[in-house]
Parts: structure tokens; sequence; C-alpha cells
């Protein structure tokens, strides 16, 4: 700035991508991406004559998938999330940037974001599926010293209530946080919280009372059952199923399946149920939801299979829901429909297309893919 003189670092292109920069008490980092989206490069330079080295690389063969995990802790070591192993976690890099990485959090569960590190750099603050994929959760977990090269990750320790989904924002002191929760039985609320995980007072607290909008509909207020079933790799699948109000098993029911499918997508949570959701039930429909393989926060196995052939594994997922609801003895197989919106318009239509004949009653595909070359991300 004293000089006015304007120094070109690095010249992302034509096939590379700068898609992250981060400035540090020493230097400078920047990701970068390949061409074909299955490379994360950490670079780093540290002042003029602005040498560039890459201290850090995360390959997979599919794509990869960036995050703004990258946090400065108070000793100069680097802290960042990649999902080399499987399964988005916590590593930390030496100050100098070179060197093994340390494993923070357990490389078997699904970290979704890290919200903060404690003002003395001995705590991590995340969120993640560490309990189930079906509740997010704010955890805590220590630190590893700088000398803990090769230790194991230490044991995540959950702050947030059970039974429910978890938007936490932490505060810059990292003393507090704002959380939003919502479970089957209680519409979203808001609060502050100390975060041992205690409430400290309500923003909103949303109560269910006499007092509130739906509490002249709470009688017939139904939940959502989960289970899973199995892809025919052998992975998990996990479901939800909504059935009427006065559920007779001895009937048989209308389902309407309600598809999303893509990437970076999970549409099976325990958190409250949309209204669309308990308009259709109390007209006498099953809502059936099913996150196939490609959708989120399952790590990249789960994830990957659908690498160059979409609308073939999660279609085929769908359609083992579909026999899993055949084979109920309360579900109506001649009246079985399917709807989605976005991705969720080109699976309808990509399932319904390769369904046997008869399969569906129904369609409905809101704005759905039907060209990717018309397609741009």
């Amino acid at each position: 700035l004293r000089e006015g003189r304007t120094d070109r670092i690095h010249q992302a292109g034509p096939d590379d991508y700068l898609v992250r920069v981060n400035w540090t008490e020493n230097g400078l980092w920047f990701q970068t991406v390949d061409r074909d989206q299955t490379e994360i490069r950490y670079n780093r330079t540290d002042g003029l004559p602005w040498r560039v080295w890459s201290p850090y690389t995360e390959h997979n063969d599919a794509w990869v998938n960036i995050s703004d995990d990258f946090r400065e802790l108070p000793d100069g070591r680097i802290l960042l999330t990649t999902e080399d192993g499987g399964m988005r976690h916590a590593v930390i890099l030496p100050s100098s940037g070179q060197g093994e990485p340390v494993a923070v959090t357990p490389a078997d569960q699904v970290l979704k974001k890290v919200e903060a590190v404690s003002p003395d750099g001995r705590t991590l603050y995340y969120t993640g599926y560490a309990d189930t994929v079906l509740e997010r959760h704010l955890y805590a977990i220590p630190l590893p010293e700088a000398d803990a090269s090769g230790a194991a990750p230490g044991v995540p320790r959950r702050i947030t209530e059970a039974g429910k989904t978890w938007d936490v924002t932490v505060s810059p002191d990292g003393q507090s946080f704002v959380g939003t929760s919502s479970s089957p039985t209680q519409p979203p609320q808001t609060g502050l919280y100390r975060m041992d995980g205690t409430l400290i007072g309500w923003i909103e607290e949303n109560a269910l009372d006499r007092h509130h909008p739906y509490a002249p509909y709470l009688d017939d207020h139904v939940t959502p059952e989960f289970g899973t079933i199995k892809a025919e790799d052998g992975q998990d699948l996990h479901y939800s199923i909504l059935k009427p109000p006065g559920f007779d098993p001895a009937r048989k029911y209308p389902v309407i399946v309600e598809v999303y499918g893509g990437p970076h997508a999970q549409m099976v949570e325990r958190k409250w149920v949309s209204l669309s959701d308990q308009f259709l039930a109390r007209h006498g429909y099953i809502v059936f939801r099913l996150d196939n393989r490609g959708s989120d926060n399952r790590g990249r196995t789960f994830e990957n299979v659908i690498y160059r052939r979409t609308g073939g594994p999660e279609v085929r997922d769908q359609l083992a829901g579909v026999d899993w609801l055949k084979a109920q003895p309360f579900v109506d197989a001649r009246r079985i429909a399917i709807e989605g919106w976005s991705y969720g318009g080109y699976m309808t239509l990509m399932t319904v297309l390769q369904a046997p004949k008869g399969t569906f009653a129904a369609a409905a595909a809101g704005a759905p893919v039907t060209d990717w070359r018309l397609y741009d991300t």
C-alpha cells in the first residue's frame, strides 16, 4: 500500500479455479480446484517475492466438495476439514504447512461444519451427525496438542438436546450460541444457549400452547416413522413415512412419494414436518420420502455412486422404496404417486420412465432438468 504497487501472486485458469482465500498471521492461503474438480490444492505464500507452494492436497476420483472450514489456531497451526478417507472430518496442519495432518474428529463420522474454536484454542465446536444421520447436532471435541502426531481423535461430546435437528451460530467470544431446533412434535424455536447447552433465554420459543396458530389442528397432528431398507450394494437407505390421522392398519391408503435425490441435500431428518405433508395426511394420503444414494451427509462411498451415472442408481433406490411400500398391507399399490422439484423433478421423470408399467398412478415434475447441456451450476 505504501508503494502503491500491485503484485500478481497467482493466476487461475484456464485449467484451475480460485475458490477460497484466507489470511493468516504470517501468510496467505488460497485454494484452487482443477478443471475436472477432482483436486483441491491448499496453496500458501508468505510475502515477497510471493513464492507459492502447496502444503496440502485433497483428491477424489469423482468430484471434490468445497467447504469454508479453514481456521488458524492460536498457536499458528491450521485447522481444516477434508473428505479424504470417505467422511468429512477435521484435521490440523503444522504451522509451517509441512508434515502429515493430525486427525481431530473421527474419520467415520460426518462433520457438517466447523462452527468455532474456543478462545484458548483447546476445543473445537462443530455441527455433524455423530449420533445419527437423522439429527444434526453441535459437538465439542478436544484439539490435539502440537506434539500429538499419530494420536487418535478424542470423543465428541454432544451439546444440543437429542431428538431434534439443530442449526447454530456461535458468538464471536465463544461463550454462547444461538440455536434453532425443531422436532416432529415441536416447530422451529430459537434460543440463546451457553456453550454447555443450557438455555439462557428464548429468542422465539414458539410454544405449542392454546394461543399458537396451529393449536386448532394439534389433535390431528401426525409424526413420521423412520426406518431403513437396503440398496442393491448393501448400503442403508433411510426413509420416513407419514400416515394419516386415525391410521387404520386394516385399510389401504394411497401414497405420495416425495423425491429430491440429488447431491448436497438430505430429505429424511428428525425435524418439524411441513404443513403441506400434514395437509396431505389429513386428506387420507401416506407421504413417503427416501434418501437415495447420492444424497448428502453419508460420506463419499454413498455419494459417489451417482458419478457419471445420474438417473440410474438413485432411481433404482427410489423404486426399491416403492417395492417396500407395495409390500405393506396398508398401501393401495394401485394408487402410488410421485412428485419432486428441480433435481426432484428430474428424478420424477426418470423414475416414471424406468419403472414397470403401472407402478405410478400419477406424477408431477416441477422445474425438472430435461437436458444437462442446459444446466449451469
